[in-house]
């Protein structure tokens, strides 16, 4: 994405919180001026928070993300981006820790956003093929099924 329409990105960021149920109200005005309060939230949530999926394979990959400071926690969010999705950051953790690089801020979380939510899709899908169906489940399901289904009225000829 390019630089240069702050208001849109910004509009983006909001438009991808909500698809991921963010909790929290984003800092609008601290994200405009690129305060790392208002963005370092939502980069918390979108790596640990958001899809237990993706922050199992985070951990099973051995990056350990929780509990750590701030500028040790990008750094190694930033170390497992270029390892596991080849994503280079544009910024440094330094500079995203920084009062400043707004744009630039909102644009790496959007891209981070997309991420995760495409591992997610992967890891749910993964995990999906991977559970054995069995008889009992699939006689639960169709007598479920029928249950709710309304009964059809047989007409007396």
């Amino acid at each position: 994405m390019a630089t240069g329409d702050l208001h849109g990105n910004l509009d983006r960021l909001r438009t991808e919180l909500r698809h991921i149920r963010y909790p929290l109200e984003l800092d609008v005005s601290g994200a405009r001026e690129g305060s790392p309060a208002a963005v370092l939230p939502v980069l918390h949530y979108v790596i640990l928070g958001f899809s237990k999926h993706v922050a199992r394979f985070i951990a099973e990959k051995g990056y350990e993300l929780m509990a750590k400071a701030d500028l040790r926690f990008v750094e190694g969010i930033s170390r497992m981006l270029l390892n596991e999705f080849s994503y280079k950051a544009k910024l440094s953790p330094h500079q995203f820790l920084s009062q400043a690089y707004a744009e630039r801020k909102l644009l790496f979380l959007h891209d981070v956003i997309q991420i995760c939510k495409k591992k997610h899709n992967e890891l749910f899908r993964l995990k999906k093929q991977a559970q054995p169906i069995l008889k009992s489940d699939v006689y639960e399901r169709l007598s479920r099924s029928r249950s709710k289904s309304p009964g059809r009225a047989r007409s007396k000829s």
